[in-house]
């Protein structure tokens, strides 16, 4: 039993042993959720981004922000560099403090391949350098 145990434990501490990602929602499934909430939050994340795709990510956010408005929920937005968030009212606070505190179904945006995963509570959007297209939700 022990030998199993420490295999386990070597495995999960070197990464091979991933805790298993959360099933994703289609987009109708996502947007019966995300107006099932009041609230939401904008996270822009620019940590090791170019200072060029750090603007895309701001713009994605304000973007984003603005047609979530546009459906009714009220929107709080945070920019997050490294283990600094910044958030509304001129507050910094550890990147932790903020994802605690965020209110509601909660957007991530960061650098990545141009991808957009939804799932319950969150969803990630990802942004290549250069990203051409739109950051924004209808209601059709």
């Amino acid at each position: 039993m022990k030998p199993f145990f420490f295999l386990a434990l070597a495995l999960l501490f070197f990464g091979c042993l991933q805790p298993a990602e959360p099933p994703s929602l289609s987009v109708q499934e996502f947007s019966s959720r995300l107006l099932s909430f009041q609230n939401a939050s904008v996270f822009m994340n620019v940590t090791r981004a170019s200072v060029a795709h750090s603007a895309l990510i701001y713009n994605c956010g304000a973007e984003l922000s603005g047609s979530i408005a546009g459906i009714g929920l009220e929107v709080s937005p945070y920019a997050i560099d490294g283990e600094k968030c910044f958030a509304s009212g001129n507050r910094t606070l550890s990147t932790q403090q903020c994802i605690a505190e965020a209110p509601g179904y909660t957007f991530f945006i960061q650098t990545g391949a141009n991808k957009t995963r939804f799932y319950n509570d969150y969803a990630l959007l990802e942004l290549p350098e250069g990203y051409k297209g739109k950051c924004s939700i209808t209601s059709n």
